[in-house]
């Protein structure tokens, strides 16, 4: 018998109970206007939408936080902060990255051009499958 959630559904087919899926968070990040629904609050695709649009002298709107389930269905997923979750699988290029001064295995995501010819770099830390994003001096295929 499957479980069910608090709703009184089965809990993997409640909107508001299930986990999303892998590499989305429980909660995710909108502006009314925006096509995207977004990992991270400071996402770099998200705040350079916004600098776009200021740019354009279109209005900007305030950054929400929103229920994954609420957004998941209407909107795309950003392709930067949501790189795993369009990936459709964990990455598989085995990489180190350096934390705190000390050398950790990782997945290469992608990556991206920074500024002043510096790449930041997206991984999947193997230990623990948190996504973290590093400088292009931090990473090592």
């Amino acid at each position: 018998m499957s479980e069910r959630c608090i709703h009184d559904l089965i809990f993997d087919h409640c909107a508001d109970c299930k986990k999303p899926p892998k590499g989305i968070n429980e909660f995710v990040y909108v502006t009314e206007q925006g096509q995207a629904f977004h990992n991270w609050s400071d996402c770099a695709f998200l705040v350079a939408g916004q600098d776009f649009a200021e740019r354009k002298g279109l209005d900007t709107h305030e950054v929400v936080a929103k229920k994954w389930s609420l957004v998941f269905s209407v909107r795309g997923a950003c392709e930067w902060c949501c790189a795993v979750y369009l990936m459709k699988k964990l990455p598989d290029l085995e990489s180190i990255v350096r934390i705190n001064s000390e050398w950790i295995p990782a997945y290469y995501v992608r990556d991206r051009y920074k500024a002043n010819y510096r790449r930041e770099v997206q991984v999947v830390l193997k230990n623990s499958e948190n996504i973290k994003l590093v400088d292009e001096g931090d990473f090592k295929h």
